[in-house]
């Protein structure tokens, strides 16, 4: 599920030389990751995300015989369904700022540069997981269902005992207070 569905790759070189890594945050599916996969898998795939780009650090300076010690970082929004930002200004400047930084040649079609997958893909898919909604068939939990039925006063200075029957480990309860 991990490898499946957790977005992100590296792809290409930014105009000094330093890895690209493109997270793609619009598709992800938090809640069917959650339900599919621990804490420590997260952890884990995130770790070796770091390690391939610590690699691909030292290749690079081998390759071009200067110390190559950042990557560049680019998180695509879209999807995420932000109102406040003005689409036609993202679109004009996002991309133009994107090549200002890194050469068409490095830059997937998709991102306004000219890089394709061998069989002609602008978004390079070989190279940057998209991710996607999770099927419920690899959810290893049932979700808890949330009730929000009862409500307590309490006034300043009292205290409240509530009792939870929780049938879940690692479930996670949840209060709003007003």
């Amino acid at each position: 599920v991990i490898e499946r569905y957790v977005s992100g790759g590296m792809c290409g070189y930014d105009r000094e030389g330093s890895p690209v890594w493109y997270d793609v945050i619009g598709p992800l599916d938090p809640k069917g990751l959650l339900m599919s996969a621990s804490k420590q898998d997260f952890l884990r795939a995130k770790v070796r995300h770091t390690e391939l780009l610590r690699r691909e650090c030292h290749k690079q300076s081998e390759k071009l015989g200067k110390n190559i010690e950042s990557i560049t970082l680019i998180y695509d929004c879209e999807g995420l369904g932000l109102k406040h930002i003005w689409k036609p200004a993202v679109e004009a400047y996002g991309e133009e700022e994107l090549r200002r930084h890194i050469s068409p040649q490095q830059l997937p079609v998709a991102y306004g540069g000219a890089l394709t997958d061998p069989d002609g893909d602008p978004r390079c898919r070989t190279k940057i997981n998209y991710g996607g909604t999770v099927p419920r068939s690899y959810y290893v939990q049932e979700s808890v269902k949330v009730q929000y039925d009862s409500s307590v006063t309490v006034s300043r200075g009292s205290s409240v005992q509530l009792e939870y029957q929780v049938t879940a480990a690692g479930s996670l309860l949840r209060l709003f207070l007003q």
